[in-house]
């Protein structure tokens, strides 16, 4: 278009404005999206108009030549600037209305989200419900088919549920229970008491029973006392504060275990009457091998003794029979008084106990070769002599367990008082016995220690290392001991 307005201004006389058909292409600018259109097409414009005053036609006064090219050269540039300005507030204009639909298009996006969130939070708020209700119905289930009693109630102590377990051990029905107060299930003085301790605790946060297990009375509706295993914990629903009671009705173990424990009671009454008679009957065996076959062993050998002695010089072959006759009697002898000391020990009679230690642990350290360390002091001790039998025949097992179990070559041992108890300690230095050998239930001797002990309220303790030894120690109460 530039050059068909510049080829028309060369072919006009130059008096003739061929500038200012120029401004049609400045006006361009205006629907162009180009921002440097206006700069390029006014500049273009404006070398034409002066080009054609050079290349035009003679014609007219020079004066007016230049006036009328100089305005023509100011209408450009002032239609230019026109137009820039238009175009930059059309821009704006065009900026502001884009911002303004930008704005426009995040409002509807967030109100379609809120909407959309909203509807959502309808449709989950009617699932929660819906599965709050199935969730209330599934932990009704739950209460009711579990073998555990579970009754809730408030901070004033009246009941707010009770599922069916619970009517089975307290014989009430849930309608007969729910609103009245807790304490109705209680025998005195739980039921006096119950309502000032949830106060205490509610004031204090002291806390006796809950969050701990324990046994307590219950009471159901025909008066009947039932045992029940209690564990109790605190809830908050809302702004209200509950306790939960988890129940188990743990009668008839209770009754169980009585009867249990009274046959353990008869049991260990009768291992210390089997025990008593047993050793009665060994002083019994004792002292009649002892005087009965003692004095008949002793009176055969004074006759052999005559009888040799009535023999003529010249019978030497019944001379040295008689002798060898006396001197098995003599070993007989012996073995009429071992065999009386194995059965009852008269030095533990005659003596009392620490010598009956002394004598056993030097008649083992001769038959073993085991050395024993005595450590022994009961000055001014004077024992019932059922304990004294039960330290000593105690200590026999044990030297009887070191000789055949232990491998030792050496045994400390010690019978001292030690504050209030009587204390034996034997410790050898042998391979040392194992947890399974002192739990074994066919360690019978062990098992023998711990019921003698029991039998006067004493304690055992039985320790091993390997290759260390092994250590027993027990302690029996002075004053159950018989002190005097």
């Amino acid at each position: 278009m530039t050059v068909v307005f510049f080829a028309l201004d060369l072919s006009l006389e130059l008096g003739v404005a061929g500038g200012l058909p120029y401004i049609a292409v400045v006006l361009l600018g205006l629907w162009s999206r180009q921002r440097n259109y206006l700069l390029a097409a006014s500049l273009t414009g404006s070398v034409l108009t002066i080009l054609g005053f050079f290349l035009s036609p003679a014609g007219g006064e020079v004066w007016k030549v230049l006036l009328n090219r100089s305005l023509a050269l100011l209408a450009i540039w002032v239609t230019a600037i026109l137009c820039f300005f238009y175009k930059r507030k059309e821009e704006a204009l065009w900026k502001s209305q884009r911002e303004l639909e930008s704005l426009l298009d995040e409002k509807n996006l967030a109100l379609k989200a809120t909407s959309e969130k909203l509807i959502r939070n309808i449709s989950e708020h009617r699932l929660t419900e819906e599965n709050l209700h199935e969730s209330e119905m599934h932990i009704h289930s739950i209460l009711d088919n579990t073998v555990d009693a579970i009754i809730s109630i408030d901070e004033k102590g009246i009941v707010k549920s009770f599922n069916i377990a619970a009517e089975k051990i307290f014989d009430y029905s849930s309608s007969e229970v729910i609103g009245q107060n807790i304490s109705m299930l209680m025998p005195t003085p739980d039921r006096d008491e119950h309502d000032q301790y949830i106060q205490n605790y509610i004031s204090t946060g002291e806390a006796k029973i809950i969050g701990i297990g324990r046994e307590v009375a219950g009471l159901s509706k025909d008066g009947n006392l039932i045992s029940l295993e209690l564990a109790i914990s605190p809830i908050v629903l809302g702004e209200e504060r509950r306790f939960i009671g988890i129940m188990r009705d743990i009668t008839e173990r209770k009754i169980a275990e009585h009867n249990l424990n009274n046959s353990r009671q008869e049991f260990r009454d009768l291992y210390h009457r089997l025990q008593t008679v047993r050793e009665d009957e060994r002083t019994r065996i004792a002292r009649e091998i002892h005087d009965e076959l003692g004095q008949m062993l002793t009176a055969i050998k004074i006759d052999l003794w005559w009888l040799k002695k009535k023999l003529p010089k010249d019978q030497g072959v019944l001379s040295d029979k008689v002798l060898s006759m006396s001197k098995f009697l003599d070993s007989t002898i012996e073995d009429v008084k071992r065999i009386s000391s194995g059965l009852r020990p008269g030095v533990l009679d005659l003596l009392g106990l620490d010598e009956a230690i002394k004598w056993q642990a030097e008649e083992f350290q001769n038959r073993t070769g085991i050395r024993c360390n005595l450590n022994v002091n009961l000055k001014g001790i004077e024992l019932e002599p059922n304990c004294s039998t039960t330290f000593f025949r105690i200590f026999q097992e044990a030297l009887t367990n070191v000789a055949r179990y232990a491998d030792a070559s050496e045994v400390d041992i010690n019978l001292i008082r030690d504050n209030g108890n009587l204390t034996l300690a034997v410790k050898d230095n042998g391979i040392g016995i194992t947890e399974n050998q002192i739990s074994n239930s066919k360690s019978l001797g062990l098992i023998g220690i711990r019921e003698r002990v029991n039998l006067f309220n004493g304690k055992v303790i039985i320790q091993g290392s390997q290759g260390k030894g092994t250590s027993l120690s027990i302690s029996i109460p002075l004053e159950i001991c018989g002190e005097k």
